[in-house]
């Protein structure tokens, strides 16, 4: 605690604290009455006052309650650290949702302002089903033609094999599934480093043929996340790398990846929050991707509700590859002009073309660098 000058302890009054945190006296002595505070009092004039360790403990209180915790919750979180990363995590979740459903709710007000001079005629029925069309054809690439330039846009981050590899110790004897393997990248990677048993699935015929160029030891199947040609508890790491926002049910997904996964074994899912959506170098060409992503993608909590709800052990969450420098130069730019990330075949033909347009120009201009928006590994365990 802070010491005067004749080393006493530093007191504050309840006014003095009031105004400076700008809420009412009788909100300070409601929470010292009920515990959330304790506040002492000065034995000559009966006044509460607060000490430096008071004031921090109120300043804590302020902050929880303005991201709306409970009394009840607001105790638990204050009488220990690990349980206040847990709430302060799941509250964080739940205001992403909120967002994304905000976003939602204006993207709906646009369509009706675009229907707002059309007669419930024929016109008015057109519009709707064009509408309701280009959602759903938003949903679709066809990762056949995508296939024959795909391995110019995921090539693997070494740090998040490391991450894998090192996590589920994977050796010669370790069974590892990789869903979604598109052309075999991460799946090649981690067959070379550990010569384990790695097994690919993915939908698309043209993705496998390119897979099954690289390595001959890497089983591969067509197959999707939700039927999984394989016997239970035989896997000890399965793994997607940015596939998750491909899969239609992600509750059918982890309960048949719970089924596969040995007892103990390891579930890694690779893939990035609405924060780091927003956060990418791409976001500032082409603005739209962001929106769309932020509909396709499930937020973290989701995932980790529904892998929870498969039986799954959640253990934690990683944050990969945040803030490094990436340069934004022609090899980026001829990636773009050939639409080879999935991203750009979601916006409209108009807003590619003005991104398009604008990272041309500005790469023309001058080197251009910006940080790296990152991943998340969302990381599971069967315990039974």
């Amino acid at each position: 605690m802070a010491q005067t000058e004749r080393g006493k302890m530093k007191k504050y009054s309840v006014n003095e604290i009031a105004k400076t945190f700008n809420i009412s006296t009788s909100k300070i002595r409601y929470y010292d009455n009920i515990g959330l505070i304790s506040l002492e009092r000065d034995t000559s004039s009966n006044y509460r006052y607060f000490s430096d360790d008071d004031v921090f403990r109120l300043a804590k209180v302020i902050l929880l309650r303005s991201l709306e915790f409970t009394i009840e919750d607001t105790v638990k979180i204050l009488g220990n650290s690990r349980v206040m990363e847990k709430y302060i995590y799941k509250q964080t979740q739940l205001i992403e949702e909120k967002i994304e459903s905000l976003i939602h709710t204006r993207d709906v007000i646009y369509s009706m302002i675009r229907l707002e001079n059309l007669e419930i005629t024929d016109d008015l029925f057109s519009a709707i089903h064009n509408m309701k069309e280009k959602e759903y054809q938003m949903t679709k690439v066809n990762y056949n033609e995508v296939s024959s330039i795909y391995d110019k846009v995921r090539e693997e981050d070494i740090e998040v094999i490391d991450e894998l590899i090192k996590e589920a110790a994977l050796s010669g004897k370790s069974r590892v599934l990789d869903i979604g393997c598109g052309t075999a990248n991460y799946s090649n990677a981690i067959e070379r480093l550990t010569g384990a048993q790695v097994y690919g699935i993915d939908p698309s015929k043209g993705m496998l043929e390119k897979a099954r160029q690289k390595n001959k030891n890497i089983t591969f199947d067509v197959a999707t996340a939700e039927k999984i040609p394989h016997k239970m508890n035989f896997f000890d790491l399965i793994y997607m790398t940015d596939v998750i926002h491909h899969i239609p049910d992600i509750g059918e997904m982890f309960a048949e990846i719970y089924r596969i996964t040995n007892v103990d074994g390891k579930v890694c899912i690779c893939t990035q929050s609405h924060r780091q959506i927003d956060k990418r170098f791409m976001s500032e060409f082409f603005p739209e991707t962001a929106i769309v992503d932020k509909k396709r993608y499930p937020t973290i909590f989701n995932i980790i509700k529904a892998g929870e709800e498969a039986g799954l052990k959640f253990m934690r969450t990683d944050v990969v590859l945040e803030d490094s420098i990436v340069e934004v130069g022609d090899r980026i730019l001829r990636l773009v002009e050939n639409k080879g990330y999935s991203m750009l075949h979601q916006i409209s033909e108009e807003a590619y073309k003005i991104g398009a347009e604008k990272m041309k120009n500005t790469i023309a201009e001058e080197c251009v660098y910006r940080k790296s928006a990152g991943g998340s590994l969302v990381w599971f365990r069967k315990i039974e």
